[in-house]
């Protein structure tokens, strides 16, 4: 069952003690939907979601490799056969959870067959889709629905007051790349780096030495989140552009996300096979498994556009 929702109805379920115990919440924006998890753990438990964390809930995140392991999975467990506390619940509530392993999906699976009674569980996604098909359908699904873009981006500019209107637009579409430390600054040197691409109609050398600079932007540097996130961030700035280029070619003009680059992209010659290319590169989802070559992918990517553009 997949329920389209917004949080107050949410709220309303949960004050209603109406909420299934297993369901899956799909939202991109990680803080968002971690929100909107911890405010139904506590008006499940009778508390007011503003008075701090709620009692009786074990959260499970990704951790530092960008995985989430069979071991966080089972602790999790034995968190839920404990004796609740008072008349609440106890709440597992897994965040991040298309990262699972697939050894802490199949244990997560053995959960949701046989939950205690007293027990929920949350698992917290961007695309539920990632999930295994058991999982999935032993849970409803709530999709939040999008965020407005203008109230997005108002409280985007409170917390990053240079933050630009298409910047904002960029991450509005590609709100699971809304982070603590938003990668703003990852975000405008991939972008660049781009822009120069379009500008000097590039041959192989400058091709290749253009893949590796957006290869060293966070994605080789470091480990972890960090590097993950620069990795997805290029996909995500691949696909949208990909995208604004297939608008211009269907004359949508009003409906670019970066409108001022109107001019380059009126350089790009759009043939057949790059229609082709632009179709697939547009869907280019910014998740990939966590053991991929990253530098043969973005080389790929980067060498094939200009490939199939001439």
């Amino acid at each position: 069952m997949d329920v389209n929702t917004d949080f107050l109805m949410l709220e309303k379920m949960a004050r209603d003690k109406s909420l299934p115990s297993s369901l899956i919440l799909q939202e991109q924006s990680p803080a968002r939907r971690l929100e909107a998890a911890l405010a139904m753990a506590a008006l499940l438990q009778g508390d007011d979601p503003v008075n701090g964390p709620p009692r009786g809930v074990f959260l499970v995140e990704a951790r530092s490799s960008g995985a989430v392991s069979v071991e966080d999975i089972q602790e999790g467990a034995g968190f839920l056969l404990k004796t609740p506390y008072g008349k609440g619940k106890n709440i597992l509530v897994v965040d991040g959870a298309d990262a699972m392993t697939p050894e802490a999906a199949n244990s997560l699976l053995k959960l949701l067959e046989e939950p205690p009674d007293h027990a929920a569980i949350f698992l917290l996604t961007s695309d539920a889709g990632e999930l295994l098909p058991t999982v999935r359908s032993r849970c409803t699904l709530f999709s939040l629905r999008q965020e407005p873009f203008e109230d997005f981006f108002k409280s985007l500019s409170e917390k990053y007051p240079r933050v630009t209107r298409e910047e904002a637009l960029f991450f509005h579409h590609n709100r699971g790349l809304v982070t603590e430390n938003l990668p703003l600054k990852t975000l405008r040197d991939m972008l660049e780096a781009w822009k120069e691409l379009f500008e000097k109609r590039p041959g192989l050398a400058e091709l290749l030495k253009a893949a590796d600079t957006f290869y060293s932007m966070g994605v080789s540097s470091r480990s972890g989140d960090d590097s993950l996130t620069a990795y997805r961030l290029f996909r995500a700035v691949t696909a949208s552009l990909c995208r604004d280029l297939l608008l211009l070619h269907e004359g949508k003009d009003g409906q670019l996300m970066r409108p001022s680059w109107l001019e380059l992209y009126k350089k790009v010659d759009f043939t057949p096979r790059f229609l082709i290319l632009l179709e697939e590169l547009s869907e280019l989802p910014f998740k990939e498994k966590m053991n991929v070559n990253r530098r043969f992918i973005i080389t790929e990517i980067v060498i094939k556009f200009w490939d199939e553009e001439h």
